[in-house]
């Protein structure tokens, strides 16, 4: 008798660990849900390719696996635009959609392990009363874990979860779900007024018009937006309040390159000018691909867009070719460098301006070009050297929507930068940046115009 239960025990236990999985829709996601004996009681988030989250939240030893494997983002766009006036109503059709898939799970389970019972009686060439009796084993051993498993569930464990993968970089998204969206309204509001206040600064300085001539571009450089909502508020009116011919964008425009992350990309719509974009280590693949087929957008990667007579080449950032978030190698950087000197030496073109995220990729440019644009260090620079001005722009969006929730005051920061055009052939010749900065925490703004008066140089 002994063995008739081992047996069906066992047999119950192996089935529900490899055929448990079943299939649900959470808000627009599609998830796999399975339950599996582990060595200690989880609940796994598992969100390719990013990584896990795992929350301690039972004492049996199996593991709840909830597998993310489809976005419906038409599904989420909907949730995101109706959040704020039906939050209520869609937390309570969450918690019922939820409620519904754990209860499918648990009935598989149950289902699944009577089944195993009655395999392993099978197997052992029980007759059919000793079947009989696995299959009610079976059955009582899963239902017994699964009772077992939601009498001591414990939802508050996810308050300290543990992350694997990329997603060791990202508790702020937890923090951000409980605070970060009620702060952005406000934050839109703040960042449209201080928009319009440098504005209006520098139509009073501009009493000689020398930035308003017909032969003047303007060009503003932004990096480093990481998902940030407010920075493509601050973007679009600082680029109709400065009549602004054309956006670079040294790359980051997300933090790890999801199809979420590409709804924030589609506020690049709203933009009234052209778009240049050239990736950087943040972006994967997928939003490279969703940006270029964003009208007004063009991706730049060993091309050249010439924009009001503005030429301008840039390459991805090495990093930017997988869907990993790292940083690109000492190795790889020094490949994109030698790659950009083989195109400068071979090409007729002389480009006015050269953009890459990663400013080791342009070390030792300097002479080649009349402007290098970069990004990647959140620290805004301008240096000149050798006749070439090197301009970083920060971080556009305040080192990300995690600026939503910091303590410290990283500014939101861009470089708008006015080029003459030659009068006949030649580069373009930069007279004047404007460094922009607003607080991230309120406490006005800082705008630096640096005029640049020397003789037109020749860049070959």
């Amino acid at each position: 008798m002994l063995t008739l239960v081992a047996v069906s025990i066992a047999g119950a236990l192996i089935f529900v660990h490899l055929f448990s999985a079943v299939s649900a829709s959470l808000g627009g996601v599609d998830l796999l849900l399975k339950l599996e004996l582990y060595t200690r009681g989880l609940t796994s988030v598992v969100i390719p390719p990013l990584g896990v989250v795992n929350a301690r939240t039972h004492s049996v030893p199996v593991r709840i696996s909830i597998v993310v494997r489809e976005i419906n983002l038409d599904y989420v766009r909907f949730f995101l635009d109706n959040a704020v006036q039906n939050r209520a109503e869609l937390m309570e059709l969450f918690k019922s959609d939820l409620i519904k898939d754990f209860r499918q799970l648990a009935l598989k389970v149950i289902l699944i392990g009577m089944l195993g019972g009655v395999v392993s009686g099978a197997v052992m060439r029980y007759d059919r009363r000793r079947i009989a009796v696995c299959a009610l084993i079976g059955l009582m051993t899963s239902v017994s874990l699964m009772g077992a498993v939601f009498t001591t569930y414990n939802t508050s464990a996810f308050k300290n979860p543990e992350y694997s993968g990329n997603l060791k970089a990202a508790p702020w998204i937890i923090s951000l779900a409980h605070n970060g969206l009620s702060k952005l309204n406000e934050l839109n509001h703040y960042m449209s007024i201080m928009s319009d206040n440098i504005s209006t600064v520098f139509s009073r300085m501009d009493a000689l018009n020398l930035m308003d001539d017909e032969d003047v571009v303007k060009v503003l450089h932004v990096s480093d937006i990481h998902n940030n909502p407010a920075a493509y508020n601050f973007l679009e009116r600082i680029t109709k309040n400065f009549d602004v011919d054309l956006i670079i964008d040294t790359g980051d425009i997300t933090d790890f390159g999801t199809p979420f992350e590409e709804l924030i990309t589609e506020n690049l719509s709203k933009m009234p000018v052209e778009y240049l974009f050239i990736a950087g280590n943040h972006d994967s693949p997928g939003i490279i691909d969703s940006l270029r087929k964003m009208p007004g957008v063009t991706v730049l990667d060993g091309e050249i867009a010439e924009v009001k007579g503005i030429e301008v080449v840039g390459w991805a950032d090495p990093s930017s070719k997988g869907n990993e978030i790292n940083t690109a190698g000492d190795r790889e950087i020094l490949e994109l460098n030698l790659s950009i000197r083989q195109w400068l030496a071979r090409t007729s073109v002389s480009p006015d301006i050269i953009a890459v995220h990663n400013p080791k990729a342009t070390n030792s440019l300097a002479g080649a070009v009349p402007i290098i644009l970069n990004g990647h260090t959140h620290r805004s620079s301008i240096i000149e050297e050798k006749g070439t001005f090197i301009i970083n722009a920060g971080s556009t969006g305040a080192a990300g929507i995690r600026g939503l929730q910091s303590e410290s005051d990283i500014p939101y920061s861009a470089a708008l930068l006015y080029l003459k055009k030659p009068a006949g052939t030649g580069n373009a010749r930069l007279i004047a940046v404007d460094v922009i900065k607003v607080s991230n925490l309120k406490k006005g703004f800082q705008v630096e115009r640096m005029f640049f008066i020397g003789e037109e140089q020749k860049f070959e």
